[in-house]
C-alpha cells in the first residue's frame, strides 16, 4: 500500500514493514512508472509488482534506494496495456500452450510478439499493433514476421476494432 508523508512516502510491504521512499524518489516513481499504477488502478483483479533495493537507517527504517514496478493479471502474467490484458485473459481460457513476451527496454514504438501461441505445427506470434504505432511501424513489424516463416503471425490492430478470434486451429 502506497501512503504519503510530509518527508516522502511510504510502502507497506505483506511483511508488514513500512519501507520509505523519499520524496525525489517517489516523484521519479509517479512519473515514470505512471502506466503501471494506471492499468494497477483500472483493474481490481491486476496486481502490482514492486521490486526495490533498501538500506536501513540509523532510525531503523527501511529506505527504498531503488525500485521498479510491474502490472500483473489475476493469473500473474506481465501485460503493458489494457489490450494486451484482454490477450492475456483470452489465452488463459483457452487450452492451448503459450508463452507470453515481455519488452524489457524495447520502446513501444518498435513491434514485439506479445506473446508465442503453440496450436498446430507452427507456432503463432501473436501482435498488437497499437492506436500510437507511427509510421514505418506496419512495415516494420512485416520485415520481422517475413524473417521468420517457421512462425505463422497473428495481428490485432486496434484501430480496426475488436480482438481477432485467436487461431486456436493452426
Amino acid at each position: 500500500m502506497l501512503k504519503r508523508s510530509e518527508t516522502g512516502a511510504f510502502l507497506r510491504s505483506s511483511a508488514k514493514r513500512q519501507l520509505m521512499l523519499d520524496e525525489t524518489l517517489h516523484r521519479r516513481l509517479l512519473a515514470h512508472f505512471e502506466n503501471e499504477l494506471s492499468l494497477w488502478d483500472a483493474d481490481e483483479q491486476s496486481h502490482l509488482m514492486m521490486i526495490a533495493t533498501f538500506s536501513i537507517a540509523p532510525s531503523g527504517l527501511a529506505v527504498i534506494e531503488e525500485i521498479a514496478l510491474m502490472v500483473v493479471a489475476e493469473n500473474w502474467v506481465p501485460y503493458d496495456s489494457l489490450y494486451e490484458k484482454r490477450l492475456v485473459d483470452a489465452l488463459a481460457k483457452v487450452r492451448a500452450r503459450s508463452v507470453k513476451g515481455l519488452r524489457y527496454s524495447l520502446p513501444a514504438n518498435k513491434p514485439s510478439a506479445v506473446a508465442m501461441l503453440q496450436t498446430g505445427n507452427n507456432p503463432v506470434g501473436l501482435y498488437i499493433v497499437p492506436l500510437s504505432a507511427e509510421d514505418g511501424y506496419e512495415d516494420a513489424l512485416n520485415e520481422m514476421i517475413s524473417t521468420r516463416p517457421d512462425i505463422d503471425a497473428w495481428i490485432w490492430r486496434i484501430a480496426d476494432g475488436e480482438m481477432p478470434r485467436l487461431p486456436l486451429n493452426s
